[in-house]
């Protein structure tokens, strides 16, 4: 985000490139409330939830920080499994693959090129952080 004249507005020069690198955020505590399962940084490139936090990547072709080291069957077969490189860890949210998954080769294809269309720019996201251990029960008092 950056700061327009009608207030915060989306900055348009880091279209792609993921949760800005320098801004790590932390767990967030559950409320108890069964309507809230996660909570989104104000950029909406960050979530945190059971599964921990995690941060949106940057699809940019950058070599070093994006899909630039990808190949389109590694993208392809990323959305089909929910797996990183198709083989790796789980793909987690904010990605949707999910939403993905079904989408017609020709229709991943053509998203893999506009991918590789948009300028690269240099972002390493944070790594994901795993959700914290639950707090050891407390021990029982003797009489």
């Amino acid at each position: 985000m950056k700061m327009g004249q009608k207030g915060p507005e989306p900055d348009m020069t880091r279209l792609l490139s993921g949760h800005p690198s320098a801004l790590k955020m932390g767990p967030v505590k559950a409320t108890g409330d069964p309507n809230w399962v996660w909570h989104g940084s104000m950029t909406n490139t960050a979530f945190s939830g059971p599964w921990g936090v995690t941060y949106a990547a940057n699809l940019t072709p950058d070599e070093k920080t994006g899909l630039g080291s990808w190949t389109e069957e590694n993208f392809i077969k990323a959305l089909r499994t929910g797996k990183h490189h198709g083989v790796g860890r789980p793909i987690l949210p904010p990605m949707p693959w999910e939403a993905y998954a079904k989408a017609t080769d020709e229709d991943l294809k053509v998203l893999w090129a506009y991918l590789r269309s948009v300028p690269k720019i240099e972002n390493l996201v944070p790594e994901y952080q795993p959700p914290a251990a639950p707090p050891a029960p407390a021990k029982k008092q003797g009489k």
